[in-house]
């Protein structure tokens, strides 16, 4: 648990710039732009805003827009 939060906290760390949020993609994005499998364990207890998001992924010829870039 101790490497967990280290790993998030120095994450945390990599994405700040001068005091200010920096985008940086995230498991899914990766696994996406190399054609990778993403498996996600108990998506139905995920928030509605997620799951709205990602069911375009599911679609034929689905997609997925980050609008927070």
């Amino acid at each position: 648990e101790l490497r967990t939060k280290k790993a998030s906290l120095v994450h945390l760390a990599e994405s700040l710039h001068n005091g200010a949020f920096r985008w940086r993609d995230g498991m899914l994005i990766k696994a996406m732009e190399n054609g990778h499998w993403f498996l996600i364990d108990h998506v139905n207890l995920c928030s509605p805003s997620v799951l709205d998001r990602l069911n375009g992924l599911l679609e034929p010829g689905g997609s997925l827009i980050l609008s927070e870039r």
